[in-house]
């Protein structure tokens, strides 16, 4: 009896741990969409700049429109990597308008900040 209650506790954690792990589908459309977006813009803007990935936070509602992410990047004809901060708006009819600042750059050769402009 004792080892079924043992069972039991560990596939109701198992449970509960992949129900956590869920991905908010408001969340994964706003990160997929914002990646497509940048990749898109910054192809033509700066060639070589590639979006590596772009994380949004969970939403706290379930009709969440506003997101504040992180893109990440690398740009190897500079020889450099960082991120931006990105403030994502997705509208009733699902397009995503966006506007980014520069939060770190770093020269990838000598892991040292660059200063933009």
């Amino acid at each position: 009896m004792r080892i079924f209650a043992v069972i039991v506790a560990a596939l109701t954690v198992a449970v509960l741990a992949s129900v956590a792990r869920a991905e908010n589908p408001t969340k994964a459309y706003a990160e997929r969409v914002l990646k497509a977006s940048m990749t898109t813009k910054y192809k033509a803007a700066a060639p070589g700049l590639k979006i590596t990935k772009v994380t949004c936070p969970e939403p706290k509602a379930i009709d969440v429109t506003t997101f504040t992410c992180v893109a990440s990047f690398t740009y190897l004809k500079e020889n450099a990597k960082g991120s931006y901060t990105v403030k994502e708006k997705i509208s009733s009819n699902g397009k995503a308008t966006w506007t980014a600042a520069i939060r770190n750059f770093t020269d990838t050769r000598t892991g040292k900040k660059i200063t933009c402009g």
